[in-house]
């Protein structure tokens, strides 16, 4: 206690119960002051002051725990980052069968370390993590979830394809962004109060780390995406990745514009290095390439042995950058740490201080009162009683007599007593959270009353903000930051709680799925801002017709969800839906443009069996047979539609089967030579004999097996089974010059591996390259570097390519220059003479046909017919030249064992036809 506030204590010390005490005779003021004084205020506020002092040197260790641990973290997801790029080499490696060394020298540097090293990095990592309560759950899911990973590459229970890469990237990518959520948390943490308040200059140094670790987190996130594009299996991949590199290289130069303002100096110079080494410079000049609208990088140039030099240059910059990254974090943290101990040592200091002055003046005052005891025992007797049980806790009032400066202090005594009393009751309220009773708005008597009202003014004011501060950072993770509305975790949430209300008052609940319409072409005719403005319109549109008691929600993307609470009958939830088609067709202004889109939206109604996961796939599953009913339309999920897909489920289940128990077979339908009418060779098409439902058409399993992926898994099993075929009839020497064509799909023809599918194939089967033709069909050649690079190769192996249902696709004759192919297959509404309606003229489609002919004889390119059935057709591609054709008019596709049965007949018809001509 200061010795100034001595006249304000007597002055306030006057008892107002007890009137003016009596002026009676003084003892010595020096020692009243030296003895009296020390021995009731100082130990009050010694104690205080100690108290809040140790508190302080508490919090600032805490908050440099927190930060230790916050680096500790930091290096774990670098370790995690870099045992993701150390796997991923070591796949490359094992899918195009390179050693490390061999893989080194296809990328021109040395980007990973060998795969053992990296996770025992990563164990290092892990074991030198001093984990808090908050943070050792989540460390201990991170561990569990990294193992599984390893397990699985490990024990190859991922094939090795490039699908297989992409999966592992992303499955390191999620553990990634795991590892910064658990950094990020620890940190906010600090920021948000939880271990307690630091000082100005502690708290600086904790932002300064918070600022420093997203801007490093966002820097790691473009290494990972980088990663991504070596992983990605298709143009298609590529470009999500591309997308969210552009998004995460925007947040960067967001993030990193106002950064150097909050730095330290110390730090600022290191970021402003780090800016300005050409190594950054050039990294970042690489992912502005990369993002760059247009970029023509593609998934062929990211492969490990065609990547080019700017490629592999971009990655070696990357793990530079992380570890660059990595040291600026660690900086941070060390000068947190520096300024956290030094907050601590002050506070300790200063607790010491004040407790060894307080001691030093009880001990004084314990000394004057022996040397004074002798007269003033009777008077202070009292006062000492009263004052033991005062600090025993008793608040009762003492009678005031005795000398002058004696009843001085029992009236503050009492004034103390009183204080207290309002202290406790003050206590109490906010121990109960009741931060508005009146009690708490007055100032007890005294000095010390009224330093005590300030604090607890100031402990109310600081609870309140802190309540604002929850309930914010609660709104804002519950609640899609662009259009304000509830957030898919949120959605989720309340769906379950109303389904749980509906079950108790068997009431039904209604979800809505809305989805869109041309919602990507908006973004990239108009850009994301325009995009931005639409999500902004289509919220407060839907918001504006749904019922008081609906609740409109954000999914992510363009897709919204409307629950409906409580549900009276269909028709009125359906007609909601309609309000809100009707609401977003309406035309969106956005400056000067006008923007049209339109919105699907798929109806579900819960039953007593529904939860918030099968409700809303219902909701999906209608909203999908709406957009393809008619764009802008409501679908309703019922029984019928449950019906097909629980039948399309089973299909996609008894189609993943079929491969492994061979239900699927090769029926051959003869290619004759037009001119001669010989055998030129066989097509090879698949057949499903599915168990229980006979043989099952390949128009109704292909699109499913195009869609689940299992079609490539089809193109090697039909490329090795038509191969091995042919080669087994080749032992007859009536096969011995026949061709075999195979069918691959577009999405195999896209993948990496499909040259090394089709060598296998020759390989294992023995048969000659120039005997085996692939098929593919018209649209997937077109414009797709990739896919020509692919079919460029396998022309390479001596394999013939052929350009299937050519004339009715998109190729023009100048890009017939330019593609690898060998055979035009001339579509069958064209040989058939009209279009599917009948309407186009006979002799338009000679004409066409004869030209396509002239055009490819001219290319060197040889031609076969699809779909002959009668003799006049046959007559027609004779005339004009067409070197093959196949179709009914000559036979169906036939199974295997009837193949032989059919050439044999065949070639004894041909033979009979000689002879009869011979003869005339």
């Amino acid at each position: 206690m200061d010795v100034s506030l001595l006249p304000d204590l007597r002055r306030r010390g006057r008892p107002r119960s007890h009137g003016r005490p009596p002026r009676r005779r003084s003892v010595l003021l020096p020692l009243i002051a030296l003895a009296v004084v020390p021995a009731l205020g100082l130990p009050v506020f010694a104690g205080f002051f100690a108290q809040d002092k140790l508190e302080e040197a508490k919090a600032a260790r805490q908050i440099g725990r927190a930060m230790t641990l916050t680096a500790e973290l930091d290096d774990l997801t670098s370790a995690i980052a870099d045992e993701s790029t150390s796997s991923a080499f070591r796949f490359f490696s094992t899918l195009y069968g390179l050693s490390d060394e061999q893989l080194t020298d296809l990328l021109g540097v040395d980007l990973a370390v060998p795969i053992e090293t990296a996770r025992g990095r990563t164990d290092d990592a892990f074991r030198a993590v001093h984990p808090d309560t908050e943070t050792r759950a989540a460390l201990a899911d991170l561990r569990a979830q990294l193992l599984d990973v390893r397990r699985s590459i490990g024990d190859g229970d991922e094939a090795t394809t490039a699908e297989a890469g992409w999966k592992m990237y992303r499955t390191f990518a999620d553990l990634g962004h795991t590892g910064y959520r658990i950094k990020r948390a620890t940190i906010d943490r600090v920021v948000t109060g939880y271990y307690g308040s630091g000082s100005t200059a502690l708290m600086t140094t904790v932002e300064q780390l918070q600022r420093v670790t997203t801007v490093v987190d966002v820097g790691y996130d473009q290494g990972v995406l980088l990663q991504g594009l070596f992983s990605a299996t298709s143009d298609e991949d590529r470009i999500a990745v591309v997308v969210d590199l552009r998004d995460v290289k925007a947040n960067w130069q967001r993030l990193t514009a106002d950064l150097p303002s909050g730095l330290s100096p110390a730090v600022r110079r290191s970021w402003q290095s780090l800016i300005e080494d050409p190594e950054f410079r050039a990294f970042n000049a690489f992912i502005d390439d990369l993002v760059r609208p247009g970029s023509a990088v593609t998934t062929e140039e990211l492969s490990p042995d065609t990547s080019s030099p700017e490629i592999r240059e971009g990655a070696r910059r990357a793990i530079i950058l992380e570890a660059e990254l990595g040291a600026l974090v660690h900086q941070s943290t060390a000068e947190g740490l520096g300024v956290a101990r030094a907050d601590q040592r002050a506070a300790e200091g200063r607790a010491r201080v004040s407790v060894g002055a307080t001691a030093a003046l009880l001990l004084l005052t314990a000394t004057l009162l022996v040397l004074i005891g002798g007269s003033l025992r009777r008077q202070l007797g009292g006062l000492a009683a009263a004052a033991e049980r005062f600090s025993a806790g008793q608040l009762d009032e003492m009678p005031v007599h005795g000398p002058r400066e004696i009843a001085m202090a029992s009236a503050a005594l009492n004034d103390a007593v009183a204080s207290f009393r309002r202290v406790a009751v003050q206590a109490e309220r906010l121990s109960t959270g009741d931060l508005d009773a009146p009690e708490l708005r007055e100032a007890a008597p005294g000095g010390l009353g009224t330093l005590v009202h300030t604090s607890v003014q100031r402990i109310v004011v600081a609870v309140r903000e802190r309540e604002k501060l929850r309930e914010a950072l609660a709104h804002q993770a519950a609640h899609d930051d662009l259009t304000h509305l509830p957030n898919r975790a949120e959605t989720e949430r309340l769906l379950s709680k109303a389904l749980a209300r509906a079950q108790r008052s068997q009431a039904r609940v209604g979800v809505l799925f809305v989805d869109l319409d041309h919602f990507k072409q908006c973004n990239d005719t108009f850009g994301h801002a325009a995009g931005d403005h639409v999500l902004r319109t289509a919220a407060s549109r839907m918001t504006a017709v749904v019922r008081p008691g609906d609740t409109v929600c954000r999914l992510g993307g363009d897709e919204f969800v409307v629950v409906v609470e409580p549900v009276g009958d269909d028709r009125s939830v359906v007609e909601i839906a309609e309000r809100i088609t009707t609401a977003l067709a309406e035309t969106i202004r956005y400056g000067d443009e006008t923007i049209l889109v339109a919105g699907s939206v798929g109806v579900a109604i819960s039953d007593q069996l529904s939860d918030a996961d099968s409700l809303l796939r219902e909701a999906d599953s209608a909203m999908y047979q709406a957009k393809a009913t008619a764009r802008g339309s409501v679908g309703i999920f019922d029984e019928e539609l449950r019906a097909e897909l629980n039948r399309e489920a089973d299909f996609r289940e008894a189609m993943a089967r079929a491969l492994e128990e061979g239900e699927l077979e090769l029926h051959y339908q003869p290619v004759l030579d037009v001119a001669s009418g010989r055998v030129a060779g066989f097509e090879a098409l698949a057949r499903w004999q599915r168990p229980g439902f006979g043989m099952v058409g390949p128009d109704q399993f292909i699109p499913l097996a195009e869609e689940s992926g299992l079609i490539v898994d089809i193109g090697q099993w039909a490329l090795l089974a038509a191969t091995t075929q042919l080669v087994a009839w080749s032992a007859d020497p009536a096969y011995a010059s026949l061709e075999v064509a195979v069918n691959l799909s577009g999405r195999h023809i896209a993948q990496a591996s499909v040259v090394e599918d089709v060598r296998r194939a020759l390989r294992d089967s023995g048969l000659e390259p120039a005997r085996l033709v692939i098929e593919i069909t018209e649209s997937i050649a077109i414009d797709n570097p990739t896919t020509i690079s692919h079919l460029s190769q396998l022309a390479a192996l001596g394999v013939l390519i052929a350009l299937d249902d050519f004339g009715t696709g998109y190729t023009s004759i100048g890009q017939l220059l330019h593609l690898p192919v060998h055979i035009l297959k001339i579509d069958r509404s064209l040989v058939s003479g009209g279009s599917e309606d009948g309407t186009r003229p006979v002799d338009r489609s000679t004409r066409i046909i004869d030209l396509i002919v002239e055009v490819a004889h001219s290319l060197d390119l040889a031609v076969v017919a699809e779909g002959v059935e009668e003799s006049s057709q046959l007559d027609k591609l004779r005339t004009a030249g067409c070197d093959s054709a196949q179709g009914y008019l000559f036979s169906r596709p036939l199974p295997v064992a009837q193949v032989p049965a059919w050439v044999t007949a065949h070639t004894t018809t041909l033979r009979d036809l000689s002879l009869v001509e011979q003869r005339n």
